[in-house]
């Protein structure tokens, strides 16, 4: 029988990371659940560390080149057999209750079609995503009103991992389109509770060497699929993309892309010289003693 969660988890290069995120989803509560995981391309064995769980619900694939963490992810969507799904990294480390209340949730409120727990950052012991309340229910018009929310954990029903094969599978990291175009026609549900430990000291090995270019032309293939988006939607989160798109893209000498995103902006009231201005604010600050990040929060 199919089981009720699958987890994804893409993997690079990662040996004791990825054993403690994988003894981690092995201690779970929950026990009706399969773990894929994708080697993307690894020059180290993986396959040996899925199978020294000795656990068949954990399931090892492998990209034969190294396409990028979405790329990754993307393998997994179309071999999950669940009724929901969680993506975790390959460095993150699940609290035991995790999937069980994802289970709970989702199956207590059937208007929403994901759920999201909290990221603990391991460094300073702090969440870095609080609810108030407890628990709240963005609906696509309070998304489109806010900016993006970072470091969350979702799980999503199998629904939305089905809208999401359909779309292009040629993405190397942007994995915020998929949850732009999920939070543009979907309701999800926040909790303020811990769900995954986030360890900020882990190595970001997700592809063999760090590749901006490929990051960019992310950009401009999600300018090319959601240009309707572009054109028609208001959303803030869709203007810090627009924004983050046409700086990079301009530092890089990418004038002919560059000068599309602009356009864009410029139809939305953007300004360059505003977003030149804060990129020089925030690389300012960033020079200064390190002070913890306050806490944001979903209202």
């Amino acid at each position: 029988m199919a089981p009720i969660v699958t987890v994804v988890i893409p993997v690079y290069n990662r040996d004791a990371q990825l054993r403690r995120a994988l003894r981690s989803i092995q201690e779970q509560t929950f026990a009706d659940f399969e773990c894929i995981v994708i080697d993307d391309g690894s020059t180290i064995a993986i396959s040996p560390i899925v199978e020294s769980l000795g656990d068949d619900r954990f399931i090892y694939l492998r990209n034969s080149q190294n396409a990028g963490p979405y790329n990754a992810r993307v393998q997994g969507y179309r071999t999950m057999r669940g009724e929901i799904m969680v993506g975790l990294d390959s460095d993150d480390q699940a609290y035991p209750w995790m999937l069980g209340q994802a289970v709970k949730y989702l199956r207590e409120v059937p208007a929403v079609d994901g759920v999201a727990g909290m990221h603990l950052r391991t460094s300073d012991g702090r969440l870095l995503v609080r609810v108030r309340g407890g628990r709240k229910i963005m609906h696509p018009a309070d998304y489109a009103s806010r900016p993006q929310i970072p470091d969350c954990v979702g799980a999503v029903r199998r629904a939305v991992v089905d809208e999401w094969l359909e779309k292009r599978d040629d993405y190397f990291s942007l994995e915020v389109h998929q949850w732009f175009t999920f939070h543009m026609h979907h309701s999800m549900l926040f909790i303020d509770e811990p769900w995954t430990r986030y360890n900020v000291g882990g190595a970001d090995r997700v592809t063999l060497q760090p590749q901006p270019q490929r990051q960019l032309d992310d950009y401009v293939k999600f300018l090319d699929e959601h240009l309707a988006y572009v054109e028609g939607t208001e959303s803030v989160v869709l203007d810090e993309l627009l924004e983050d798109a046409w700086f990079g893209l301009w530092r890089a000498g990418r004038k002919e892309d560059a000068m599309r995103f602009a356009q864009h902006m410029e139809k939305r009231g953007l300004s360059k010289r505003s977003v030149i201005a804060r990129r020089g604010l925030a690389k300012a600050r960033r020079l200064l003693p390190v002070v913890a990040p306050p806490v944001r929060y979903v209202e």
